[in-house]
């Protein structure tokens, strides 16, 4: 009997002593993280073009994180453990290509990948995230590849570059952020007015 109350005891200690452990970890002082959203105006505007657009996405593998990414020295990526995305950064830039496509197209009809055949989609994007980063307080970037193809006729296909740059007004991530957006509305400006320029 005494060694099972011995057992018990030193269990007791060992687990109250890994408790004390993993409360020391978290100083008060250390800050809590910061979270950001891409913000979209969603628009009450009916749209008057029928034309349908399906966007399919893919961003580079380095943007996949939860933390914001920032541009070092030269080739350096610096992540911002208490500055991050409060969703997936994929989802937050799709969800804004499509309602900047509805905007520019003005059109209602801009489906993300993969969509319905009812859907009777007219051009299929494939919009590449190559780069979305910057530095705070001075220049954000966005480059991308794209390309459009018509569903009505195979041969029908153009593809364009993108190297798009905003000020970042300020030193503060959110400062960053806005500047992101900015550059995802010059985005879909690009792309909307490649669009309308094709048969």
């Amino acid at each position: 009997m005494k060694i099972i109350a011995m057992t018990i005891v030193k269990s007791s200690l060992l687990i109250f002593a890994l408790m004390l452990t993993a409360c020391s970890s978290l100083s008060p002082d250390t800050p809590e993280p910061n979270y950001y959203i891409l913000e979209s105006s969603l628009s009450k505007q009916p749209k008057a073009n029928t034309i349908a657009v399906g966007v399919e996405l893919k961003i580079a593998d380095y943007l996949e994180k939860p933390q914001m990414a920032l541009r070092g020295e030269q080739n350096q990526i610096i992540y911002s453990d208490y500055h991050r995305w409060a969703s997936s950064l994929k989802g937050l830039i799709l969800a804004n290509l499509r309602e900047d496509l509805s905007v520019d197209l003005d059109s209602d009809q801009i489906f993300e990948y993969p969509w319905r055949l009812k859907d009777k989609v007219r051009y299929h994007l494939k919009v590449d995230i190559l780069r979305l980063d910057g530095h705070l307080g001075d220049t954000a970037f966005l480059q991308a590849r794209v390309k459009i193809m018509s569903t009505e006729q195979e041969a029908l296909s153009r593809v364009q570059n993108y190297n798009l740059t905003q000020s970042v007004t300020g030193e503060q991530h959110n400062d960053l952020v806005i500047a992101e957006r900015n550059l995802l509305k010059q985005l879909s400006q690009v792309i909307a007015t490649s669009i309308q320029s094709m048969p």
